[in-house]
C-alpha cells in the first residue's frame, strides 16, 4: 500500500466535505470517499413495522488517480438498536481486511469501562475496537470522554474528543487530536489501512453524511463477497433488538421498556389506526350525504 494516504503522516476528513481526505500538514487530497452502494432489507408491511435507521452504506476509498484504494462498508442500522453498526474494510479484490465494532464495549454487552482520567479530569473509555480479517483484536479506540458524556465539538464541527488506538499489548498505534489522524511511522501495511478506516468509522459513528437517494432492497456485487460480509453481524443485531425490545420486571411493575421500544410500538400503532380512522370518517361522511 504505497498511495499517499497510507504514507502520510496525519490526515483529516475535510471538515466543508467530509468526503474528502486530506493531508493535514498540507491540505493535499489524499482520498475521497464515492458512495458505491445503498442497500436495506425488505421494508415492513403494513402489519410489520420497518425496523431500518439507516440502509447499509459502502463506500470507495479511491487515489486521485481515480484507482480504488479499498472499500468502508457500514451495515445496516436498526431504530432500536442504540449501538453504532460495525464499519467492514474491503480490498479492491473482496478481500476483507478487518472490521470495527462498538458492542463489545457498549454498556449493553458488560462494557462501558473507566480505564483511567487525564489531568484535565477526562475518562478514559474504550468504545469501539478493531478487529482483523479473523476477529481477532488489533485495537482499541479509547476516547478521552468528560465525565458528563458530553460530545465538545470543534469550531469546524468536528469531534473534539481525542481517541488513541491502544493494541492489546498497550503499544500505542495512532491518535486523533483536534481531529486530525495521526498515525505512529512504524505502523504499516493493513494495520494502516484499518486504523484509517477506523477513523472515518469513528467520524461517521451515527452522523453520516447521506446524499440523496433510495436504497435498494437487492445487493449489488460491488466486490466479491459483497452480499455476506455483514451476515454475521445482521444476525447479532437481530437478535440484540428482539432482546432489547422485550419488557424487563422490577419489584414496581411487571414490564417496564427500555428507551425507544414504547415510543416505536405507539408510531406503528400510528400507522395501523389511522388509515383505518380515515377510512371510516369517509365512510361515515359517505352514509351522511347520500341519506
Amino acid at each position: 500500500m504505497t498511495a499517499a494516504l497510507f504514507t502520510s503522516t496525519a490526515l483529516r476528513l475535510n471538515p466543508s466535505d467530509l468526503y474528502e481526505f486530506q493531508d493535514a500538514e498540507t491540505g493535499a487530497t489524499q482520498a475521497r470517499l464515492i458512495e458505491a452502494a445503498r442497500v436495506r432489507s425488505p421494508r415492513g408491511t403494513f402489519l410489520t413495522p420497518d425496523q431500518v435507521q439507516t440502509p447499509r452504506l459502502t463506500f470507495a476509498l479511491r487515489a486521485p488517480d481515480g484507482s480504488t484504494l479499498m472499500y468502508a462498508d457500514r451495515a445496516e442500522h436498526l431504530k432500536l438498536n442504540p449501538v453504532a453498526p460495525q464499519m467492514a474494510f474491503i480490498g479492491p479484490d473482496g478481500t476483507v481486511l478487518g472490521r470495527v465494532e462498538y458492542d463489545s464495549h457498549s454498556t449493553f454487552q458488560g462494557g462501558g469501562r473507566i480505564l483511567g482520567t487525564t489531568e484535565q479530569g477526562l475518562n478514559l473509555s474504550p468504545a469501539a475496537r478493531l478487529l482483523d480479517a479473523n476477529a481477532q483484536p488489533l485495537a482499541d479506540l479509547v476516547f478521552e470522554q468528560p465525565p458528563n458524556l458530553d460530545r465538545p465539538t470543534l469550531p469546524d464541527g468536528r469531534d473534539a474528543r481525542t481517541v488513541r488506538w491502544i493494541a492489546p499489548n498497550g503499544a500505542h498505534l495512532a491518535e486523533r487530536r483536534n481531529g486530525d489522524l495521526h498515525i505512529d511511522n512504524r505502523v504499516t501495511g493493513v494495520w494502516r489501512a484499518l486504523i484509517i478506516g477506523s477513523y472515518l468509522a469513528a467520524a461517521f459513528e451515527f452522523h453520516l453524511p447521506i446524499a440523496n437517494g433510495d436504497p435498494t432492497e437487492t445487493p449489488p456485487e460491488i466486490y466479491p463477497g459483497f452480499t455476506n460480509v455483514h451476515t454475521a453481524y445482521d444476525d447479532f443485531q437481530h437478535g440484540f433488538v428482539e432482546e432489547y425490545s422485550t419488557p424487563t420486571r422490577t419489584r414496581a411493575s411487571s414490564a417496564v421498556f427500555r428507551p425507544g421500544v414504547q415510543r416505536a410500538h405507539l408510531e406503528h400503532l400510528y400507522k395501523l389506526i389511522f388509515p383505518v380512522a380515515v377510512a371510516i370518517a369517509a365512510i361515515v361522511l359517505i352514509i351522511r350525504f347520500i341519506t
